[in-house]
C-alpha cells in the first residue's frame, strides 16, 4: 500500500510549524516480522545500531523534508492512498 504522506515528529522551524515528511510503501506485515528477527539475531551477534521497531518499517520512495503544517493537506491531496 502506498502511503501518499507520512510524517514523523512535527517540530517548531524558525517559530512555524513543520513536519517531516515523506512518501513511503507500507511493507505487509509478514515481511516486518521476518526483519524483526534479522534484528533479533544481529542485535545478539553484537551489531552496535540504532534499530527501528519493525512495525515502523516501510520503503521510502521520497524524503520531502520539513514542510509547513499548513501545506500538508495541499500535498496529501496530490497523493491519493492506493
Amino acid at each position: 500500500m502506498l502511503n501518499a504522506v507520512c510524517y514523523s515528529a512535527s517540530r517548531n522551524l524558525q517559530y512555524k510549524i513543520a513536519m517531516r515528511l515523506f512518501i513511503a510503501i507500507e511493507i505487509p506485515d509478514k515481511i516486518k516480522k521476518i526483519i524483526g528477527e534479522v534484528q533479533s539475531k544481529l542485535k545478539k551477534s553484537g551489531v552496535d545500531s540504532i534499530w527501528t521497531r519493525p512495525e515502523g518499517i516501510h520503503l521510502t520512495l521520497k524524503f520531502l523534508g520539513d514542510v509547513a503544517e499548513s501545506k500538508v493537506t495541499e500535498i496529501m491531496a496530490r497523493f491519493p492512498v492506493l
